[in-house]
């Protein structure tokens, strides 16, 4: 059996503030470049995965490019409320490298944890630093009609059907929506998501938003938790989400049901 590996770069060790600016610039400069292409991002995973057990795929839905992380890697995640893991706090879905995790779990009079786990059933991730992913979703807002809207069989469908009633206090919740004048100003509200978690975007001259035409990582606990619920709506194969480090962010890994696919192993003190 091989060796389990883990997504990490660095010791867990405290580092001092100096050497922990240094290492993170080192660490921005050397994955900057992995971020261009699949290519580049599967040589950045070759890191830490072995190469036959680490596939790209397409989704049979919507052919989103999908990343499958294999069983018995680790994972890590940065906390600071303690020293000593409690088993008994409940962490969210957000996953990393262990350098990250090392950030997340450094405050400067508290020392963190680092905590560790395995991963126990293979993660299906959607590359949301893809800009053919972004366009995919943002193509799926942009031809919404009404009976799209009011097909309750479509769980994308109905996910933005139901929130815009539930918005919308003049409209019962189960009303079908008749009046086309509304699209507009519902595919507005998750193209504005997208904005303001993953994408910038054009403007055309009527200042109407027109389509993304880059990727940027933007995190808001607010926004990330519609995101994650419009994700799941989708598409159901989809496990979570990844982004690969670049200037503006971090690496990281959201999964949507963490019980289903990571096992707790340990915990390090920072």
């Amino acid at each position: 059996m091989r060796p389990y590996k883990s997504l990490s770069f660095s010791p867990s060790k405290k580092l001092k503030d100096s050497d922990r600016k240094s290492s993170r610039a080192r660490s921005l400069q050397s994955l900057k470049t992995y971020t261009i292409s699949k290519e580049k991002k599967l040589k950045y995973l070759y890191k830490f995965f072995n190469k036959e057990d680490l596939k790209l795929e397409k989704s049979n839905k919507y052919k989103f490019e999908l990343i499958k992380l294999p069983i018995n890697y680790y994972l890590w995640k940065g906390i600071g409320k303690s020293m000593k893991y409690d088993p008994t706090i409940n962490t969210d879905g957000f996953f990393a490298s262990k350098e990250t995790a090392s950030y997340y779990g450094t405050n400067p009079s508290i020392r963190g944890t680092d905590l560790q786990f395995k991963i126990i059933k293979e993660l299906k991730l959607i590359d949301i630093g893809s800009l053919n992913n972004m366009k995919i979703i943002w193509n799926i807002i942009d031809n919404i009609s009404l009976n799209n809207i009011n097909d309750r069989s479509n769980k994308l469908y109905k996910y933005i059907r139901d929130n815009f009633l539930v918005d919308n206090k003049k409209l019962s919740y189960n009303s079908d929506i008749k009046d086309p004048k509304v699209l507009p100003d519902i595919a507005y509200l998750y193209k504005m998501l997208l904005v303001e978690t993953c994408v910038n975007y054009d403007r055309s001259p009527n200042t109407k938003i027109k389509f993304p035409t880059k990727c940027i990582r933007k995190s808001d606990e607010v926004y990330d938790k519609k995101l994650i619920d419009f994700i799941k709506s989708i598409d159901d194969n989809i496990d979570g989400w990844i982004h690969f480090n670049t200037e503006d962010f971090h690496d990281e890994i959201m999964i949507f049901d963490v019980n289903k696919h990571l096992k707790y192993i340990d915990y390090h003190i920072i």
